[in-house]
């Protein structure tokens, strides 16, 4: 009962001095600007769009021991899970009964 007493009171007096703290910061304050229609300049020019694709080698094993290496490529912000699921369903694809790749 002496070590709940003992926290209740130094929570109490932790919560009290940072009370005490945030009444003395000075409150924020806000500079606003505002732009006249002679400041924008609006350009034509095209931008130049950096798209380009990626290409990933995803090695993969059969059950006969062979390693099959599929080459995926995708837009550059394809992520890694979704070229591996289009490698693996490939692969899964041409396997025959035994498990081994023909294609």
């Amino acid at each position: 009962m002496k070590r709940l007493f003992l926290a209740t009171f130094c929570l109490a007096l932790g919560a009290g001095a940072f009370a005490a703290d945030a009444k003395t910061a000075k409150p924020a304050t806000a500079t606003v600007k505002t732009a006249n229609n002679s400041d924008i300049v609006v350009s034509t020019k095209k931008q130049e769009v950096g798209q380009f694709r990626i290409q990933r080698q995803i090695l993969t094993q059969d059950l006969c021991g062979n390693h099959i290496i599929v080459y995926v490529s995708g837009p550059n912000n394809s992520t890694w899970l979704s070229m591996y699921d289009c490698a693996i369903t490939y692969v899964s694809q041409h396997l025959d009964s035994n498990g081994c790749f023909n294609g």
